[in-house]
C-alpha cells in the first residue's frame, strides 16, 4: 500500500451520509501506530481508513488523464488541506505527495486553506475524545456499532452547533 487516508468520526459522518450507504462499506480497518487514537474494535485496537484500490483511495478516480476525487464536495477533512501541512506557522506544500498535480497556494487562498485545518484539527479532537469514550466502555466491539456510536455522536455536535 502506498498510503492510507485515515478517517475520523466527521468524515465517516461526511461521507456515508452524502452516499447514502452504511459507513463501513467504505472503511478499512489498519494496526495502529498511536493506541491512544485507535478504536478498540472485535479482536483488537484498529485505525479507520477509507478502502484502497492498488495503493490508492476507492474514491480518487482517473479522469482525462489526471486523478480526481469522486467525493470531492464531502471528501475528508485530510484530503481538503491537501497536499499542504502547517510547518512553523505557514501552510507549505508537502514534498512527497501522491496526486501528481503542481499545486500551487496564492497567498489569498492561505486564509481559507488555514480555516479548513483548524475545521480539520478540531474534527479529530472531537474524535480522539470519542475514542476515548468508546474504549472505556462496556460495548459491543463490532465496527458497525462504533460506527454508529460515532455517526450519533457527530450529529448530536452538529445540532448542537447549529
Amino acid at each position: 500500500m502506498d498510503f492510507v487516508v485515515y478517517v475520523n468520526s466527521h468524515d465517516i459522518h461526511r461521507i456515508s451520509t452524502n452516499l447514502k450507504v452504511d459507513p463501513e462499506s467504505f472503511i478499512q480497518l489498519y494496526q495502529p501506530e498511536d493506541e491512544d487514537s485507535a478504536v478498540r474494535v472485535e479482536d483488537g485496537l484498529y485505525d479507520l481508513a477509507l478502502k484502497d484500490d492498488k495503493g490508492t483511495c476507492n474514491f480518487l478516480k482517473r479522469e482525462a488523464g489526471q486523478f480526481r476525487c469522486s467525493i470531492q464536495p464531502f471528501k475528508p477533512g485530510i484530503c481538503r488541506t491537501y497536499p499542504f501541512e502547517v510547518r512553523r506557522g505557514r501552510f507549505v506544500q508537502i514534498v512527497k505527495k501522491v496526486c501528481p498535480v503542481d499545486w500551487r497556494l496564492p497567498k489569498n487562498l492561505e486564509m481559507q486553506m488555514s480555516s479548513m485545518y483548524n475545521e480539520h484539527d478540531k474534527e479529530w479532537d472531537f474524535y480522539l475524545d470519542l475514542i476515548e469514550e468508546w474504549n472505556e466502555g462496556k460495548k459491543d466491539r463490532s465496527l458497525s456499532s462504533f460506527t454508529n456510536f460515532a455517526n450519533s455522536r457527530v450529529e448530536i455536535s452538529l445540532q448542537n452547533s447549529a
